[in-house]
């Protein structure tokens, strides 16, 4: 990483960008002219701006204010005959491709504090990457291949469409200007204002301008250009006094329009609540959304035009599942919280990206809540993003939430877990401790006082003292400054029977996944300032304890009766471990067996996160969290960490199953209408699980309900078990060609994103090894026959989980192919650096042993490579370096209890029955 960020000079600021541009959509380039209004500070000779991947034909600068002093200088400028500005073209224009920036030279001097206009022309290539002013492709309703155009500028790919300040602290006003094919559809990020014919060469094209923007990050700035068509509604808010009405619209390519019905009611309810729950108006006159076929994230919130993943946006009635369903409530609800965090007050350096993406996380919640009451959205949100928070930042090589970043490379790796989840589980945090209410009073202090700016973390936590008169900021310091979270351990209990009060005796320090702590790592470690609820046989007690120290004491009322019990952390409020004693555990668990309705779904969660934990890292024996684990719930991921051993995961399948099997035979496979969703969920699970744990008779019935799909019955199954009816039945085919082809035509021709998600990803279950080869080699890594945003679910599932009876094959070969091809692989999916990592990853999980281990790492340093070839390999694998070393980490600490325990879990299996030895 490098020692300094890659910024700007600060002397030129814009402050309003006039920007045209001509899409080729047929040829891949495109046009363009843009006029940027700069105030320059210091007297120069030289502009900076951002620029990539483009031409820059010309350029000059016009000076139309300048104070008294500077005036001799502008005197010697050359005057415009037609304007009689002055003005003077760039005398050289220098492309800069390690910096991604454009050096305008000039002859004359640019005065300090002069306001200039810097005109500049340049042309550029739609790439298909899903970066910067992209071209994606799709087939349309008559079987041809077609074109749109559209954008994906964060983190810092705006200047791949024209030049720029591309930082997110240069806020400016943008004038857009579209001229496109007459029967083409032009959207911004604003109204359209003027639409009118216009000739441009030798064509005649569309023009439409749009409204001014409000002041913001280039970004956030976005245009799209296609063959769409959409619906229309119109949100309402109640609050604030001046708020407006909003028309709000869904875009599809053409004949899928009806399938954005579900994202438009979700859009509209969630502007309404934002705007009143804020009491800060959306303050753009429109909200539109729209599906790409190719899109490398869920979604984009840019202002006024929400771009999408088609999967993330489209619900196909009856046809889309209801986890489906969720995802693209959730997917929305977020977006639009960004319209106000990270829009409307915008972080000031990437560093800051939490506040962003933690609070649009959090927050869109809140909004999924209120549209969807009986969802229980918060208690998913623990069982999402705080596990992926506790899993995270439980390792080493984990980062704080706020982390220094320099460059564009920098920055892409850390929208990651840890900036969404584990920013949004502190925001619940602190919110829980202060009580939802004053903290959101904080939070639109805030939001009132930095919009249209930028702000940093301290705005925030200074606008949440305001409101509750605590020191927030001291409160929340280590939270966001320091890596990893806390453990609290109880080391001593004591009941005073006169005063019927319990005092506890606490103690902290930082939980890693591999239970290894050192002493000088506890010696120098955080202290975490750490709001500790109770909840007791009576209730949750009324006071929560701010625990400051490395050690202290907390004291509560507590009535010491039969069936009496405590337990930390009411509803997993705070991102802790609690590890409890041996007696302490347990009489939780016969309260959680006697009393199951004193607990929240989250704290049942939260207790069976922390033993498996625990377990992992060596605390306690991995036995006694399969007791509990027979108790109560499913621990799916066990299986995968001990995959090499048969015995262990023989036992694991049968537990999963003594728990679940029942469930399928009472619940069965069909989804009645207007069923409760929590019970459709539950049947989903039940049947995923026992396909996971290879019952054979539920892959029979799925098998058997794929073969009448394929035979025309559309009703064969329900979408929630979609993708497992289609991968049990490729993996029991009798005619695999047959099947592959018909489930990859589904994939090129599915009614919906759901459908052909769920038949690519089933592609790699085919249960033919040539096939299997095929798919990978000529397939998977194909952009021509696998959009390049897919490619990982049919890889994973060929490495991970083929068809039985394939893997000792196809385990070897695929590793040797895949490495192999490396640097092809490479060059096509380097714009997808996440998922990048996960290429060769991946194959450690599907054959976890040091060996494997030791030959990923070996790898990535490019040992045994020519000094050149060494070196390309470390600058490829540095665009992922973060996610590999935490993959890596969690392997070994994975790789290293399988070693510690394979011996005791596997006579545990035997003894409970599991299985055999």
């Amino acid at each position: 990483m490098t020692a300094t960020r890659r910024l700007l000079p600060a002397y030129a600021k814009p402050t309003h960008y006039n920007l045209t541009l001509v899409p080729g959509l047929d040829t891949g380039k495109f046009t363009g002219q843009v006029s940027i209004s700069l105030t320059v500070t210091e007297t120069t000779k030289k502009l900076v701006a951002n620029a990539k991947d483009l031409e820059v034909v010309k350029a000059s600068a016009v000076v139309f204010r300048v104070n008294p002093g500077g005036l001799p200088r502008v005197n010697a400028w050359p005057k415009d005959p037609k304007t009689h500005r002055a003005t003077q073209p760039a005398a050289s224009i220098t492309l800069d491709k390690e910096e991604e920036t454009v050096t305008f030279e000039f002859e004359h001097e640019i005065p300090a504090t002069s306001n200039i206009i810097l005109h500049v022309e340049f042309n550029g290539t739609h790439f298909d990457d899903m970066k910067g002013f992209y071209r994606s492709s799709y087939l349309a309703e008559d079987g041809s291949k077609k074109y749109l155009v559209t954008t994906q500028f964060e983190a810092a790919d705006a200047r791949r469409a024209f030049p720029c300040w591309d930082e997110p602290n240069r806020k400016a006003t943008f004038d857009v200007q579209l001229l496109v094919p007459q029967d083409l559809v032009a959207l911004s990020n604003m109204n359209i204002v003027e639409e009118k014919d216009v000739e441009f060469g030798s064509k005649t094209f569309r023009s439409y301008k749009y409204a001014t923007t409000p002041i913001m990050s280039s970004y956030l700035l976005a245009f799209c250009v296609g063959d769409f068509e959409y619906i229309e509604g119109v949100a309402n808010p109640k609050a604030p006094a001046d708020a407006e009405p909003i028309t709000c619209r869904v875009y599809t390519l053409k004949g899928k329009k009806e399938q954005g019905r579900f994202a438009l009611g979700v859009g509209i309810k969630t502007l309404e609540f934002f705007s009143e729950y804020f009491d800060i108006k959306y303050p753009l006159p429109k909200m539109d959304q729209i599906a790409i076929p190719d899109f490398s994230a869920g979604a984009m919130e840019n202002w006024g035009l929400v771009t999408y993943r088609d999967v993330a946006l489209l619900v196909d009635g009856d046809k889309t599942s209801i986890a489906t369903r969720r995802r693209v409530a959730e997917v929305v609800c977020h977006e639009f919280a960004h319209q106000w965090f990270g829009n409307l007050v915008t972080m000031d350096w990437w560093k800051e990206l939490w506040l962003n993406e933690g609070f649009a996380t959090y927050v869109g919640i809140f909004a999924v809540d209120k549209n969807f009451p009986d969802w229980k959205t918060f208690d998913e949100f623990v069982g999402e993003n705080m596990v992926m928070a506790f899993s995270l930042d439980g390792l080493r090589s984990s980062h704080p939430i706020e982390v220094e970043v320099n460059t564009p490379k920098d920055i892409d790796q850390i929208f990651d877990g840890i900036s969404y989840a584990k920013g949004a589980s502190v925001i619940r945090l602190i919110s829980s401790y202060l009580g939802a209410e004053t903290f959101m009073n904080g939070v639109r202090l805030y939001l009132k006082k930095f919009a249209y700016k930028n702000a940093t973390t301290i705005d925030l936590w200074n606008a949440c003292s305001e409101a509750s008169g605590k020191d927030i900021a001291k409160i929340m310091k280590e939270w966001i400054t320091d890596v990893g979270y806390p453990m609290v351990t109880i080391t001593g209990e004591e009941y005073n029977s006169e005063t019927k009060q319990l005092t506890l005796t606490l103690q902290q320090k930082r939980f890693l996944a591999t239970g290894d702590l050192t002493e000088e790592e506890e010696a120098n470690g955080s202290i975490w300032s750490i709001p500790v609820s109770v909840l007791t046989h009576n209730g949750v007690v009324s006071e929560t304890f701010l625990f400051t120290e490395k050690a202290g004491q907390i004291t509560f009322d507590y009535d010491l009766v039969d069936g009496a019990f405590w337990k930390l952390n009411s509803s997993c409020q705070s991102l802790i471990r609690i590890n409890y004693s041996g007696e302490q555990l347990a009489s939780i668990s016969q309260a959680l067996k006697s009393k199951p309705e004193l607990f929240a779904v989250t704290d049942r969660l939260e207790i069976l996160m922390d033993v498996f934990s625990f377990a992992e890292g060596g605390l306690i024996a991995t036995t006694g969290a399969l007791e509990i684990l027979k108790g109560y719930s499913e621990e799916t991921d066990l299986r995968r960490a001990w995959s090499a051993d048969k015995k262990v995961v023989e036992g694991i399948d049968a537990l999963l199953l003594s728990i679940f099997s029942s469930k399928v035979e009472q619940l069965g496979y069909d989804y009645p209408e207007g069923e409760d969703e929590t019970v459709s969920s539950i049947r989903t699970l039940a049947i995923e699980v026992s396909v996971e744990a290879e019952d054979e008779k539920v892959k029979a019935e799925l098998k058997e309900r794929y073969l009448k799909f394929r035979n025309g019955d559309e009703n064969a199954f329900h979408s929630n078990i979609r993708g497992l009816v289609f991968a049990c039945g490729h993996a029991g085919s009798d005619s695999p060609q047959q099947d592959f082809d018909f489930l990859y035509n589904l994939y090129l021709t599915g009614a919906n994103p759901g459908i052909k998600t769920a038949a690519l990803t089933s592609l790699a279950k085919t249960n033919d090894i040539t096939l299997a080869k095929k798919l990978l080699e000529e397939y998977v890594f194909d952009s021509d026959k696998v959009k390049p945003q897919d490619f990982f679910g049919p890889y994973l599932t060929l490495v991970m989980n083929p068809a039985p009876g394939l893997k000792a094959e196809l385990t070897p070969y695929t590793k040797e192919w895949v490495f192999a091809n490396w640097n092809l692989i490479y060059s096509k999916f380097e714009s997808q650096a996440a998922r990048l990592s996960y290429v060769p990853i991946i194959h450690i999980y599907a054959n976890l042993s040091w060996e494997m281990i030791g030959f990923v790492e070996k790898w990535a340093a490019g040992e045994g490579l020519p000094e050149e070839e060494a070196q390309l390999r470390k600058k490829q694998v540095a665009s992922f370096i973060r996610s590999l070393n935490q993959s890596l980490e969690t392997l070994k600490s994975s790789a290293t209890w399988v070693d510690r325990e394979k011996d005791s879990v596997r006579e545990w299996f035997v003894q409970n029955g599991f299985t055999t030895l």
